[in-house]
């Protein structure tokens, strides 16, 4: 009996598809085969026994295919090896077996062919035969995982097709008497018709072989408890392995936690030990500045003599007074003759003033080692005591001490107090000083002596210059201080620029001097210190140099270029400070000669400019406007000439400013020139003015503040007033660095002080936007004149100025409201006292 099939359904050129169907193929076909000669034989023995094998090895291969990974693993990989053990087939391989798949073949079934197959005799129905169950998918599909056959949606339709044409090849009757009847197909349909009888064998075994065996409700009640079971039992062994892998994290942590604790005790004890070496360490550093400091004070005890004024006492000197490094000289005697003095013991010259020179020359020695000759342990021996000794014999015996020491001399000051002609070197001395230093033809840098301090009542010029000439390319240092100096009587013949020119030509070498101090010197006008002592020294550092006040009257006018021999012999590459003052302002020191200073004074070095009490004018000023961004200290006090406007200039265009001091600047100056940028500024002294003058009239009021003030029938003049205020008050709001203010010490002079206007000290007319002054200590207000400070006012200082500790100057309104506040700043802490 043949069925036809139409497989058109199914897409027979997918090789997975292909392949899966070929392998379900092969096994129908042996089964088709196989079971052929029972179906002849003995039909009603073939219905009977139909599927009862070929279930228990179906379900069989079912519990194979539930087996866990491992136990499939070794299993063949083979898609026919499950075949091997099906209790029907019998068969060991499959693999030589497999015909063509039906799949690939043109069956050419027609309605002819199929109609006498069909329409066979009736057969009797078995009465034992009972009803396959229908092949559901989830069967098919685990067939399909027992036999390892990949699945697809195509691959179930293919089987279930199969499945439903073996059906009803079942369902139709069977005749157990008459053997099967294969119709006689023509020879060219020969293979086709051989074909079809096997796959319809092939398609009863598979009918009978995909019949499912229904299971009762306990079977499937028992599989879902097992499968709960297993499921459980997955689940508790998920959670303890969870657990021992907690449990490990746990003990680790816990390692760690230990670790961690014992690493941070070793910090701390090493902690502990490093701060106890840091404080041995600077116990240990004390003390070794305490030892350095000692041995500095015994070091300069051996090197060091100073003379004193003493009245009486014997004379004393050993002949190794010598190796000395500082010789401090000071002379004082009482008439024309020198006291004597008590000896010179522990290695220093105490107190001896000029008792030394009058000892002679005795059988006494040094109590120290005679190992120690060089060295100065003890002065002493026998003296005797003259009264008559003459200064010259004095100088005579000084000279022999610089000369003993030359060789190891650093400093020298010589301090002349004493009325002439015991104050007044010898030539001998001097020369003693000259011979200290190499000669200029020969230079050489033994010579040691490094700074030279004079200190007294005369010297002649002649002498001066023979020391200068000699120490100018070795000095490092030099003082002139307050003394005359004498002229010979030819040279009042000869002009000072010729004699001025005379002693500059007689410098071979330029000066090596890096500190300058020339202060109060008579007889030399200040037109020759500055060509002497200032123009020749190209190293300079620090110029310090006061005028004394009998050149207050002179008056030099240079024009606009200063004389060929006061001209620098180069530009001063290194020049830091300068500080150029006088008692009362003069005019000695010309406009053209300070800007001269200034121009040949590199810029970007300069950091200290004291102008005080000398003709500052137009030049000065512009020839300063080239150090404003690295100048930090500028004071112009007492400099009539600098107007407002330039001290306005100077506050916004020196950045590096922290101490500037000048006599006035103008509230109008002030409203109608740039902010300020000095903002590292830490003392500033000006008087700012509020008056009104011919000169100076009051500032310009804008057209809506104008208006306003008509509106309100204000008067025009205090709402200018408010305008200044309020701007000068944020202004200096800005220098948030300020610590000392001094608004009162340039004030005007007494004359004009009585109709000035200052600034007004009170928070109406902005006081409050000083807030930011939080470094500020020290505040000078004017004594001689009211700058309104109210009370309120004090408060608001105590309460916003937390490192204020002194205000000077008028408090209150009235004179009895300066005690009243003066008391309520003394109770917070705070000094105050009038300025005046």
């Amino acid at each position: 009996m043949a069925v036809s099939f139409d497989f058109t359904m199914f897409n027979l050129n997918d090789p997975k598809l292909s392949k899966s169907a070929d392998a379900l193929e092969s096994a129908l076909a042996q089964l088709s085969k196989n079971a052929a000669p029972l179906v002849t034989s003995n039909v009603a023995s073939n219905v009977s026994n139909n599927g009862s094998g070929f279930d228990e090895w179906l379900a069989n291969d079912f519990q194979l295919g539930v087996l866990p990974g491992e136990d499939i693993a070794s299993l063949t990989s083979s898609p026919y090896s499950a075949l091997d053990d099906s209790p029907i087939l019998g068969l060991e391989s499959f693999g030589a077996a497999i015909g063509p798949s039906l799949f690939d073949m043109n069956f050419g079934f027609t309605a002819d062919l199929a109609a006498p197959f069909c329409q066979s005799q009736p057969q009797p129905t078995i009465a034992n035969q009972t009803e396959t169950p229908a092949l559901t998918t989830t069967a098919v599909q685990q067939a399909a995982a027992a036999l390892n056959i990949p699945w697809s949606q195509d691959l179930e339709l293919a089987v279930l097709a199969q499945a439903r044409a073996a059906a009803l090849t079942n369902a139709l009757p069977v005749n157990s008497t008459s053997a099967i009847i294969i119709p006689k197909i023509e020879s060219v349909e020969q293979t086709i018709t051989s074909v079809s009888v096997a796959s319809s064998a092939a398609s009863d075994v598979n009918s009978s072989s995909c019949k499912k065996r229904a299971f009762s409700p306990e079977e499937e009640q028992d599989e879902v408890v097992a499968k709960r079971a297993k499921n459980t039992d997955a689940a508790r062994r998920s959670r303890l392995k969870k657990l021992v892998r907690l449990e490990t994290l746990e003990t680790k942590v816990g390692e760690l936690e230990t670790t961690n604790n014992r690493l941070n005790m070793k910090v701390a004890i090493l902690e502990t030990e490093k701060n106890g070496h840091l404080v041995k360490e600077a116990e240990q550093s004390a003390r070794i500045a305490k030892l350095e400091a000692k041995l500095a004070e015994a070091h300069a005890l051996l090197t060091t003599y100073e003379g004193g004024p003493v009245s009486a006492g014997e004379i004393s000197l050993g002949d190794n007074c010598c190796q000395l490094e500082h010789l401090h000289l000071t002379a004082t005697v009482s008439g024309s003759s020198l006291a004597g003095s008590k000896g010179v013991s522990n290695s220093r010259a105490q107190g001896t003033g000029w008792s030394w020179l009058e000892c002679q020359e005795t059988d006494g020695s040094s109590s120290g080692n005679d190992s120690d000759e060089g060295s100065v342990d003890h002065i002493g021996g026998a003296g005797i005591r003259r009264d008559d000794l003459s200064g010259s014999q004095a100088w005579t015996r000084l000279a022999e001490l610089v000369r003993r020491n030359q060789s190891t001399l650093k400093t020298l000051a010589i301090v002349l107090t004493s009325p002439p002609p015991a104050a007044t070197p010898t030539r001998e001395f001097w020369d003693a000083i000259v011979n200290c230093f190499p000669a200029q033809s020969s230079f050489s840098s033994s010579a040691r002596l490094a700074g030279l301090h004079i200190l007294g009542r005369e010297i002649k010029l002649e002498d001066l210059m023979l020391v200068w000439e000699a120490a100018g390319p070795y000095l490092k240092t030099i003082q002139l201080s307050k003394f005359l100096v004498e002229y010979e009587p030819w040279t009042h013949y000869i002009g000072s620029g010729e004699l001025i020119t005379g002693m500059v030509t007689n410098l071979m070498m330029a000066s090596a001097l890096r500190r300058v101090e020339l202060l109060e010197i008579r007889g030399m006008n200040p037109e020759t210190q500055f060509a002497i002592f200032i123009a020749k020294t190209p190293r300079l550092r620090t110029l310090k140099w006061t005028i004394h006040r009998s050149h207050a009257g002179a008056t030099l006018d240079w024009g606009t270029e200063i004389p060929y021999h006061l001209q620098p012999q180069g530009r001063w590459t290194e020049l830091e400070h300068i500080v150029i003052t006088s008692e009362r302002e003069t005019k000695s020191i010309p406009d053209i000669l300070l800007a001269t200073l200034l121009d040949h004074t590199s810029g970007g070095i300069l950091k200290t400019l004291v102008l005080k009490a000398v003709d500052v004018k137009k030049l000065t000023l512009g020839s300063l406007q080239h150090h404003f961004e690295h100048l930090q200290s500028l004071d112009l006090g007492q400099c009539s000439a600098v107007s407002g406007a330039s001290a306005q200039q100077i506050l916004s265009s020196c950045p590096e400013m922290e101490h500037f001091s000048v006599n006035t600047i103008h509230a109008q100056d002030i409203l109608s020139g740039s902010p300020w940028i000095c903002l590292k500024l830490r003392t500033l002294s000006v008087f700012i003015d509020f008056s009104q003058s011919p000169s100076r009239p009051g500032p310009e009021i804008m057209q809506p503040e104008l208006a306003l003030a008509q509106t309100c029938s204000t008067n025009v003049t205090e709402v200018c007033q408010d305008i200044q205020h309020q701007t000068v008050f944020g202004q200096l709001s800005k220098l948030t660095c300020l610590e000392s203010l001094h608004l009162g010490q340039n004030r005007p002079s007494p004359c004009r002080s009585i109709n000035v206007k200052t600034l007004h000290w009170r928070l109406r007319s902005g006081l409050g936007l000083l807030s930011t002054l939080t470094e500020l200590s020290d505040i000078h207000l004017l004594s001689h004149h009211s700058m309104n400070v109210s009370r309120s006012a004090v408060i608001w200082m105590i309460n916003n100025f937390p490192k204020l500790e002194r205000v000077q100057g008028r408090l209150g309104t009235r004179k009895s409201d300066h005690g009243i506040l003066g008391r309520l700043l003394k109770e917070h802490g705070i000094e105050s006292s009038p300025k005046d």
